[in-house]
């Protein structure tokens, strides 16, 4: 059970870590913390949602420390949102509010869904990603390749 000083803790924490807002892909509030103290980050984790993962963001550079990061999406994040946000600044408060605003508009999020299905289901956009990753070029010229593709395949000619 979490105790009030520790959601206390948390709302310190977050405010001045913290990031508050809405995944666009995943159509759903967020919330991230990242930093260099992985020991804050894990204790964090653990007090929110043990199921999350740590990530780990490398320094290529010389006496740069590595960054860690987790994050919660959904419900996880809608319930913390709400439970910290009388502790927030205005600022954070104004962050949580519009997260939460997009998250119950239903008209706002049934365009989303509907664009990232477009986007990921259409097989044209799959197509155009996998000869994009496949080839190292850009997602341009793989468009182009595709669509070369695709005439060819309705014109039922033969592919080189």
């Amino acid at each position: 059970m979490i105790t009030t000083d520790q959601i206390h803790w948390l709302a310190g924490l977050l405010e001045g870590e913290g990031f508050f807002g809405y995944n666009y892909s995943r159509v759903a509030p967020r919330i991230q913390l990242c930093m260099k103290d992985r020991d804050v980050v894990v204790k964090t984790r653990d007090l929110m949602c043990k199921k999350a993962k740590i990530g780990i963001h490398e320094s290529k550079k010389v006496n740069h420390n590595d960054t860690f990061y987790f994050g919660i999406l959904g419900k996880d994040a809608v319930q913390w949102m709400l439970t910290l946000y009388p502790l927030m600044s205005e600022r954070r408060k104004f962050q949580i509010k519009q997260a939460l605003l997009k998250w119950k508009d239903k008209e706002f999020n049934s365009e989303l869904i509907r664009k990232r299905d477009e986007k990921y289901r259409n097989p044209k956009n799959k197509m155009i990603r996998i000869i994009a990753k496949a080839r190292k070029i850009s997602r341009d010229e793989a468009t182009i390749i595709a669509s070369d593709i695709l005439s060819k395949i309705n014109k039922d000619e033969t592919i080189q």
